[in-house]
């Protein structure tokens, strides 16, 4: 598929390798940086208004911090996971099946 093959990451539907490896952990690193200040700002926002719970705009808020919630693990568990790997300098082939180089 592609020159030393990592994985085929089905969220960017495509095979993740040498060349394209840096950009995926990048996403990975931004996703979850992303996720961290959206659910901070939201529950700042819920703690602003925490007289009036029942305000649109916080019924919105607390939504998407309970998404955000669902998605902590598996997101940041991936990222952690990718972190662990490039300070090992191994790929989630060769982590998957045991087959390191060196």
């Amino acid at each position: 598929c592609i020159e030393i093959f990592d994985h085929h990451c089905p969220w960017v539907n495509n095979c993740i390798g040498r060349r394209n490896y840096r950009y995926f952990f990048m996403f990975l690193i931004s996703l979850s940086l992303h996720m961290t200040s959206i659910f901070i700002l939201s529950l700042v926002h819920v703690l602003h208004r925490k007289d009036n719970l029942a305000e649109d705009t916080v019924v919105v808020s607390l939504f998407i911090m309970c998404v955000i919630a669902l998605l902590f693990i598996p997101i940041f568990g991936l990222t952690g996971f990718h972190i662990v790997l490039v300070a090992r300098g191994r790929t989630t082939n060769e982590q998957v099946t045991g087959k390191f180089r060196g």
